[in-house]
Parts: C-alpha cells; sequence; structure tokens
C-alpha cells in the first residue's frame, strides 16, 4: 500500500479522515481529491497531507463540491493552515473553490500545467499565475474567472505554451507587445461576442481555434500580419 503512485477520486468529508492514510504514501505522484463537510477541517487535513507529500507528488487534483462553515470559517483565510508546498508539483487541477486561489501555488516553481473550473479567479489571481516561471500549458474551464478582460502584459507567461480558455465571462483578451513570447496555440471557445487583439505580435504562434462570435475578418487580418502566417481553424456561431 506505501508503493502506490496513483489516487484518484478520495472522497474528503467531515474531519477529513480519509487523508491520514494519505500522509503515508511516500511515493504517491498523482493524487486527485473530492472535498466536501467543514471548509477549516478538510482543508487543514489536504494541506497537512501535501505537505507530507512534497518530496513526491508531481500532480493534485481538487475538486470541491460542498463545504460548510461556520462563522468561525467564514472568517478564515484557508493559507491558514500549514502547508509545506509540494515543491516539484507539475500539473494542478483546482475546480470549485471560490475563495481565490491559495497563494502558495506562487512558489511552485516547476509547475507546467494548470486547469481551473469555476474558481472564479480575479485580476489579482491571473497576475501571480503570469508570474509563474515554468506554466507552459493553462486552461480556463466554466466559471473559472470573474474578469470579462485578460491582458496578457510584457514580463508575465513567459513560458506559456499553450492557452485553452472555455469561459463566456471572458470576451476580450489582448496581448500587449512582447508579451507570452512562447505561446504557440491559442483554443478559445465562448458563446458571447469576442474580441481578440495583438496576436499579429506573437513571435512563436502557430495556431488559432477559435468558436463562437468574433469578427473573422479583423482575426484574418492579424494572423496574416504575424510573421509565422499561423493556421487559422474559425468556427463562427451565429449572433
Amino acid at each position: 500500500m506505501t508503493e502506490l503512485q496513483v489516487l484518484s477520486h478520495i472522497a474528503v468529508s467531515g474531519k477529513g479522515d480519509e487523508l491520514i492514510d494519505v500522509r503515508n504514501l511516500l511515493q504517491l505522484v498523482k493524487l486527485g481529491v473530492v472535498l466536501s463537510g467543514s471548509k477549516r477541517s478538510v482543508f487543514w487535513h489536504l494541506y497537512h497531507a501535501i505537505g507530507k507529500l512534497r518530496k513526491c507528488l508531481r500532480s493534485l487534483s481538487i475538486r470541491v463540491t460542498e463545504l460548510t462553515s461556520n462563522e468561525e470559517d467564514d472568517n478564515m483565510n484557508i493559507e491558514e493552515a500549514p502547508l509545506i508546498h509540494p515543491k516539484y508539483l507539475q500539473k494542478l487541477k483546482i475546480s470549485g473553490l471560490k475563495y481565490g486561489l491559495p497563494s502558495w501555488i506562487k512558489k511552485l516553481d516547476v509547475l507546467t500545467k494548470i486547469t481551473l473550473h469555476m474558481t472564479f479567479i480575479t485580476d489579482d489571481d491571473f497576475k501571480f499565475l503570469g508570474e509563474l516561471k515554468s506554466l507552459s500549458c493553462l486552461r480556463l474551464q466554466r466559471e473559472s474567472c470573474n474578469e470579462n478582460t485578460l491582458t496578457f502584459k510584457k514580463d508575465a507567461f513567459q513560458s506559456l505554451k499553450f492557452l485553452d480558455i472555455e469561459c463566456s465571462a471572458i470576451t476580450s483578451i489582448k496581448f500587449v507587445k512582447e508579451a507570452s513570447p512562447m505561446l504557440k496555440k491559442l483554443v478559445w471557445s465562448s458563446t458571447r461576442e469576442q474580441s481578440l487583439s495583438g496576436i499579429e505580435d506573437l513571435p512563436s504562434f502557430r495556431e488559432l481555434k477559435l468558436t463562437g462570435i468574433f469578427d473573422l475578418q479583423s482575426v484574418e487580418q492579424a494572423m496574416a500580419a504575424n510573421k509565422n502566417k499561423p493556421i487559422l481553424v474559425a468556427n463562427p456561431i451565429n449572433a
């Protein structure tokens, strides 16, 4: 049992006792948990387990279904839970965590892929994601973001190669000059009108896949202006 390397869909509820034995799986590479119950308790046990597995864990999935809280819990920042961050973590998926992204993500120096779903991230969260120096793949799924506009700025997302957006709240994506120098592919699906600017200046860009309501002519012009002559796959939806 202690040699187990993959453990998925572990239901954690109540006091989080289900994670007590997980802490001892010191060869665990991939962990997936589904959280419900007391907010304070489940996060305390989860973070304690992650800390114990910090040297072996490479992939982590956290899905929150329903957390109960009392007045004390509502005033608690989940950062109060003890965590020694998993320094070798490469992949992270978070779903249903509506309290903002945990700040310990900033310390994940080798994190290459992050997927967010129902996280309602703010502009501040987006900014610190842009500071992750090894992040090459970012997926923003349904209800992952509160912001209507994502602006990729110079010196942010320096290693990003693949961007996948499926969040209808996002209606505008802007790349300023010298932003995202490694970005090769953008996939963007939305049911709302989309505005995209700056792709003509992306130095490594190779492919754009758009599904939604957009100005096809302006997109084609921007793609033609990119020195790499990237591929455009357009799937327009009638407004």
